[in-house]
């Protein structure tokens, strides 16, 4: 098969796939506040789960909450749970 008509068969068997991403933090400073979560998933046009990834992560040494934040996450107990379940360190790569 020439490369044009294989290329052809792949165009129109393609499919488009999206990576969503959420991150959850204790504040909007960075390098004060820290991250606390980040997740990601791939879906397909139909929303099918192509895999994911979830971590939840210990503060920033040194790192301050920000208490306007920290009143946000008292609203939201069960998100919060999840968000520090099983947390691991930070580290630079």
């Amino acid at each position: 098969m020439s490369s044009r008509r294989l290329l052809g068969a792949y165009a129109r068997n393609a499919w488009t796939t999206y990576v969503v991403t959420d991150i959850e933090v204790d504040g909007l400073n960075l390098g004060v506040n820290s991250m606390i979560s980040f997740a990601s998933v791939a879906v397909d046009e139909d929303l099918a789960d192509h895999g994911h990834f979830t971590i939840n992560l210990e503060p920033l040494e040194g790192g301050q909450a920000d208490p306007d934040t920290m009143q946000w996450w008292r609203a939201q107990p069960e998100a919060w749970a999840e968000a520090r379940a099983t947390p691991v360190p930070p580290t630079r790569r």
